[in-house]
């Protein structure tokens, strides 16, 4: 299999036409999903944009809807948005009717959309490939964590927005954290705000590698 270099993201992911996500997909899954364009394909359909932006727009449809069958919620994500800001320019003028944003808008607002797509592909990517694999049991042996602090409560696996992995992972952090902060303990909820001053992975850190480690 043949890997491509990532230094600049999204930019490099634009560039190599996704090939980033479909090695990942393969990695994870050991299967590699069905409608990635060759580089025969996308060489042949160079010379006329048209071909070119069809060829690449249904690669990634074909990417998104496989990716929905397996569980990805990727309803934000169009194929479109995945486009480098030329290639977008170019999917508008031949379809006129998709965006309503005036050029110098799109210019302006198009780094963070597409940086938003991407990330949120390859956040599903990990979540249905690789997430699956935190289970009530692995979290049962996990070293380092007392048996009275693994059992799965009723509340975990009825979550209409937390995927039981992804509770046992908020369970996980709230346990480390409350254990390297015992006078201000705290229960981490989401992953989102309660993440973002990085107390809690600077508790997870000391909690597995010790103070001087650490430091």
């Amino acid at each position: 299999m043949q890997h491509s270099s990532l230094t600049s993201f999204p930019t490099d992911v634009i560039n190599q036409n996704g090939q980033h996500i479909f090695d990942l997909v393969a990695y994870l899954s050991g299967k590699r999903p069905p409608g990635q364009a060759s580089k025969a394909a996308l060489a042949a359909n160079s010379q006329n944009a048209k071909d070119y932006i069809k060829v690449l727009v249904q690669q990634y449809e074909d990417l998104i809807n496989f990716l929905k069958v397996n569980g990805a919620h990727l309803n934000t994500v169009r194929p479109e948005y995945l486009l480098s800001l030329s290639d977008k320019n170019k999917f508008l003028k031949m379809n006129p009717k998709e965006e309503n944003m005036k050029p110098k808008t799109l210019e302006r607002v198009w780094p963070y959309l597409a940086m938003e797509s991407w990330l949120t592909v390859f956040y599903q990517v990990l979540k249905i490939y690789y997430l699956n694999r935190v289970t009530p049991k692995s979290f049962k042996n996990l070293p380092g964590m007392p048996p009275t602090e693994t059992s799965i409560e009723p509340n975990m696996t009825k979550s209409n927005v937390y995927s039981v992995p992804e509770t046992i992972l908020l369970k996980w952090m709230t346990y480390h954290y409350c254990r390297i902060n015992p006078m201000h303990p705290k229960v981490v909820t989401n992953f989102s705000a309660d993440l973002r001053d990085g107390l809690v992975f600077a508790a997870l850190i000391r909690s597995h590698y010790g103070e001087a480690q650490a430091l």
